[in-house]
């Protein structure tokens, strides 16, 4: 844990391993459309957070890309915008989306979702 007689710590002990918004299990159905490349790509939501969510997918998405979001879940649906960001190669295929622009009343439908999944 360092050594305390010199003050020195191990690197990173300072930082404490925090997320900005807490990571919920979540299982919903996805659909993402890439206005750029005019196509369609659904998955399955298996992580989901207020800052965005894991979806598995079939194929990975480019790093950077900018999509449109429809999560289905319990007759709700939240829509906004996303841009995909770099997923680690060893876990399974899919997409990290980091959620952009989202408008107040679809922040009320996911806050609603992340209210019941932190109640759990």
């Amino acid at each position: 844990m360092g050594n305390v007689a010199t003050g020195r710590l191990p690197a990173g002990a300072r930082f404490p391993d925090r997320r900005a918004a807490p990571r919920f299990p979540f299982d919903a159905h996805l659909e993402m459309t890439d206005p750029v490349e005019q196509k369609q790509i659904t998955g399955r939501v298996s992580v989901l957070s207020q800052k965005g969510c894991f979806a598995r997918t079939e194929a990975p998405m480019a790093h950077g890309t900018v999509v449109k979001i429809h999560i289905q879940h319990d007759g709700a649906v939240f829509e906004t915008w996303a841009r995909a960001t770099p997923n680690h190669p060893e876990t399974e295929t899919g997409v990290v989306l980091v959620f952009m622009d989202t408008p107040p009343e679809q922040a009320k439908v996911l806050g609603g979702w992340l209210d019941g999944l932190a109640g759990r």
